[in-house]
């Protein structure tokens, strides 16, 4: 996939995904978008023993995305982070973030607003109860004991962690913040219900909108969690 060679724009209401498939990227991506790399990148992608291809593409995805929206080319964007590690571009007040997991990047972009997204694969073999009691609010891990169902404790407990994770990162703070400082619950509907610790710091918690979304690849589940803080009812279109 690449960009659209029009300008994109964006309402202010609007948070654009967009996804590239890892797995399956045009023969020629590498060798044609390599160049629209910083040195900077370059240099950290040569020290990667392993997933070093992926980080090239989806950095070469990030910018080719980015640059329709900021109406600068890919290589001239110039991208910063904030004291815990949050990027944004020094040329744009755009709102972005980016997350992968084995094939898929995901891309968030909006305006006026806190972004966060996160995307995780339901095959990553981690020992999730032992993760959810060191890390989860009381109430979450109660909900993942009580499960029988392998699949189904090993599901939610990815829906959960999605949204910590897509939280955090809006947030702009990351996990140091404490992923048992907010939980989340869903009703039969699937809405999404989110509480937060007095001591976060938030000055608008009831700002934070969630949204969530499965991404399949053959008989893989992966789950995206997109956080959003805004003055206004976000409306999230992929791309």
């Amino acid at each position: 996939m690449t960009a659209p060679k029009t300008h994109l724009s964006l309402a202010e209401n609007q948070i654009h995904l967009w996804r590239f498939n890892l797995e399956t990227p045009p023969s020629d991506w590498q060798a044609k978008g390599r160049f629209l790399l910083s040195d900077d990148e370059n240099e950290r992608a040569a020290k990667f023993k392993r997933g070093g291809d992926d980080y090239i593409n989806t950095r070469i995805f990030m910018r080719r995305i980015l640059a329709q929206y900021t109406d600068t080319p890919p290589q001239a964007l110039i991208f910063d982070r904030n004291p815990y590690g949050k990027p944004f571009l020094r040329q744009s007040d755009i709102q972005f973030n980016l997350s992968h997991s084995r094939q898929w990047a995901v891309l968030a972009v909006g305006l006026n607003c806190d972004l966060g997204i996160d995307v995780e694969s339901t095959s990553d073999r981690r020992s999730i109860l032992n993760i959810a009691q060191h890390y989860f609010h009381p109430n979450e891990i109660a909900d993942l004991e009580k499960m029988s169902d392998k699949a189904e404790q090993q599901d939610y407990f990815f829906r959960l962690w999605t949204l910590k994770e897509s939280f955090v990162k809006g947030l702009g703070t990351g996990i140091s913040t404490g992923l048992d400082k907010m939980s989340f619950s869903f009703d039969h509907h699937q809405k999404i219900t989110a509480n937060f610790s007095p001591d976060l710091p938030l000055k608008t918690p009831n700002a934070w909108q969630f949204f969530q979304y499965q991404l399949h690849e053959a008989s893989v589940k992966n789950w995206c969690a997109v956080a959003v803080r805004a003055d206004f009812r976000a409306e999230v279109l992929w791309m």
